[in-house]
C-alpha cells in the first residue's frame, strides 16, 4: 500500500525492535528483519537513494540487494542493527558508486573478512561521512 501511495519515494527511514531491545530485553528471533522491505523496495524504487535503519535484523544478502538494486544509491545508516558481516559491507563498498555516508554506528558486525574497506574503489571520491564505530 506504502508504495502505491508513494510512487516517487527517494528516502526511507525504518525502525524495527522497541527501544528496550538495546537492553537484551527482547527474545532473539523477535523480529525485525529488513530483508522483505529491501526485496519489495527494489522493486518499486530503482531510484532509491537513503535507506536509514535502526535496531533492525540486516542479514549479508540484505546488503548485497541494496547494492545491486539502487544505482543512485547515497546514503545507508544502520544505527544499533545486527545478522550482517563484512562481507555484506564489501557488497556496498564495491557495487554503491555514489555513496556519500556510511554509517554503522552501534550496530553488530560480525568481521568475517577484516579488510572490507579495501573494496571501495581506488578512484572513490564522493564520500563525505564514514562512522564505523561498532
Amino acid at each position: 500500500m506504502v508504495i502505491r501511495r508513494f510512487p516517487e519515494v527517494r528516502s526511507v527511514e525504518l525502525k524495527g525492535k522497541p527501544h528496550f531491545a538495546d537492553f537484551n530485553l527482547v527474545p532473539d528471533g523477535w523480529g525485525g528483519y529488513v530483508l522483505p522491505w529491501i526485496a519489495e523496495m527494489a522493486g518499486a524504487y530503482p531510484w532509491l537513494e537513503e535507506i536509514r535503519l535502526k535496531r533492525m535484523v540486516v542479514t549479508d544478502e540484505s546488503l548485497e540487494l541494496i547494492a545491486k538494486s539502487f544505482k543512485s544509491f547515497k546514503v545507508l545508516v544502520l544505527s544499533s542493527c545486527e545478522g550482517f558481516s563484512t562481507d555484506g559491507l564489501a557488497a556496498i563498498a564495491a557495487s554503491c558508486k555514489n555513496l556519500r555516508e556510511l554509517d554503522l554506528r552501534e550496530s553488530d558486525v560480525d568481521d568475517l573478512s577484516g579488510h572490507w574497506l579495501s573494496n571501495f574503489p581506488d578512484t572513490y571520491t564522493s564520500m563525505v561521512s564514514l562512522n564505523i564505530s561498532c
